[in-house]
């Protein structure tokens, strides 16, 4: 999905730390083509260009509890 558009089928989103990964595991990293283009490692300032805007209150409450330690309910999250 693109910033702006909407899943009207809805879905269940799961976000996990994945902790640090090193450039050889970067570098293993594989795709499956049929379902994704590509990845990339952003800083959360880009994520207004990258998502749309309750993905962007979802990953900014997923980078809190990852802060705080404490697991977050994102669904439904009210606007801001």
């Amino acid at each position: 999905m693109h910033p702006g558009d909407h899943d009207p089928h809805g879905g269940l989103l799961l976000l996990y730390d994945g902790g640090v990964l090193d450039e050889d595991t970067i570098a293993r990293i594989t795709l499956p083509a049929d379902e994704l283009s590509g990845f990339a490692f952003v800083h959360p300032d880009q994520l207004a260009t990258l998502t749309s805007p309750v993905n962007q209150r979802r990953i900014s409450a997923a980078l809190t509890a990852l802060t705080t330690g404490h697991t977050v309910d994102t669904d439904p999250l009210p606007p801001h």
